[in-house]
């Protein structure tokens, strides 16, 4: 089996463990209501695509590679109300975790975030989202694990940074299997682009190439001035640390974890 092949087996069994997870445990919880409550809400107000009448999903979804769609008026204040004008970038991730949305005939659900929900209210809906032990446990085993791969290269982080004010995803994964570092910049910028908690996974034989391009942001900061430091917020795991982290909770919530192969 090819790398390719590999990678979108486990895209596809990472999406449906954590998607189970969420199902399973999310809907037990009364403070739920609140967020469908307001997803609701804003789904009624502002619930048109084309016409297509729109509906809350899942409450929380693992998205294998979700469509993203990026249009010429989504940077205007108070845009809700009017035309989004033409599309000019749809930028894809291979992971994602958020709310999902259906149009009317359709049976797969979508992150339509940014077509539904003004900017703010993303952020407000996420923070919501974090009351929840099992978001609460997955936000610090990531970043745990994380914070100890960059003390490699004696970089500590401040985890306290100034979040994305916009973001489509509470989590957005990236999963590299290339040795290209300007492929893995890409990487790193459109997790970070994306969602409230970025991570970017590697292969375990590849973490010193992803922490050597991360020393070389730092280095340039201080040689020319040039500032993408804010690039090392990105969560970095290798897929193996990744596997070991969703398997503690799944198991914890008596959900069957995830096969460790050689993948990773």
């Amino acid at each position: 089996m090819d790398t390719r092949t590999k990678t979108k087996r486990f895209q596809k069994e990472v999406s449906e463990k954590l998607t189970k997870l969420f199902v399973d445990n999310l809907r037990q919880n009364g403070d739920i209501k609140e967020i469908l409550e307001i997803l609701t809400v804003i789904v009624n107000k502002n619930g048109g695509d084309n016409d297509n009448k729109i509906s809350v999903h899942k409450i929380l979804e693992c998205v294998n590679e979700p469509e993203t769609f990026y249009f010429k008026n989504d940077n205007i204040i108070n845009r809700f109300g009017q035309e989004r004008g033409e599309r000019i970038y749809s930028p894809r991730i291979d992971l994602s975790i958020a709310p999902t949305f259906v149009r009317k005939n359709e049976r797969k659900g979508r992150c339509f975030m940014n077509i539904l929900l003004p900017d703010g209210s993303r952020s407000h809906i996420y923070e919501l989202f974090e009351r929840f032990s099992i978001i609460q446990k997955l936000k610090e085993k990531i970043n745990a694990n994380s914070n100890e791969n960059y003390r490699l290269i004696n970089i500590e982080r401040d985890n306290n940074y100034e979040r994305n004010r916009a973001p489509l995803y509470l989590f957005g994964i990236e999963i590299e299997n290339s040795f290209d570092k300007k492929h893995l910049v890409g990487d790193f910028l459109n997790s970070y682009i994306l969602s409230k908690y970025p991570l970017v996974l590697i292969p375990e034989n590849q973490m010193d190439i992803a922490l050597d391009l991360i020393k070389y942001i730092h280095v340039v900061k201080g040689l020319k001035g040039i500032n993408f430091t804010s690039l090392s917020n990105v969560n970095l795991l290798s897929i193996k640390q990744f596997k070991l982290i969703i398997n503690e909770i799944l198991i914890e919530y008596n959900i069957e974890p995830m096969e460790m192969d050689s993948y990773g």
